[in-house]
């Protein structure tokens, strides 16, 4: 999962775990939980702007309406963070807050991980993975690239928000005369 390891190099794991005063060790079993539904919905609403520029553009335009890069510096730093606008953000890329409140039950009962704690947790990584998002892109804008520079863009996001879980291997066939 390429953000985990972003947030692992910049601080980000640290920082939740203050956030939900909890062990760094605990919070690296609950942010990939937390992530692969949180990071789903970034690509599904990139998805739905079309992807490419303008489904980069449609994530940005989401992402800007609650402070945009800012956000993964009000997580990261050891201040209080408003829970309130990690939770609308949620609620925004969820479609509803009953939605983004079903994943996080979701989550709970499949991962046997305490729901209170993964609703403080969503927000939380919303927050970064969007501010992140935000703050790679904001480097782009400032940019005349050419055609295959914002591909190269383009490829990078969608990388970004690639799903966290690899897909299964093939079934590897088996010769009969082997066995």
């Amino acid at each position: 999962m390429v953000l985990f390891g972003t947030l692992r190099r910049s601080g980000g794991i640290e920082a939740v775990a203050r956030h939900l005063a909890i062990p760094p060790a605990f919070t690296q079993t609950i942010i990939p939980i937390a992530m692969d539904s949180v990071v789903a919905q970034y690509r599904s609403r990139y998805l739905a702007g079309g992807a490419g520029s303008a489904g980069i553009d449609h994530v940005l335009t989401l992402v800007a309406g609650f402070g945009g890069g800012q956000m993964a510096r009000e997580v990261l730093l050891p201040d209080p963070v408003d829970i309130a606008k990690g939770e609308a953000l949620l609620a925004a890329l969820y479609g509803t807050a009953e939605a983004s409140g079903a994943a996080i039950q979701t989550s709970a009962r499949h991962s046997g991980i305490d729901e209170a704690l993964l609703a403080k947790a969503f927000p939380l990584l919303a927050m970064l993975v969007g501010g992140y998002l935000a703050a790679r892109a904001d480097g782009w804008a400032n940019e005349d690239l050419p055609s295959d520079q914002s591909k190269a863009h383009v490829a990078e996001f969608e990388r970004l928000i690639s799903p966290a879980i690899p897909a299964k291997p093939r079934p590897r066939k088996f010769d009969d005369d082997a066995r």
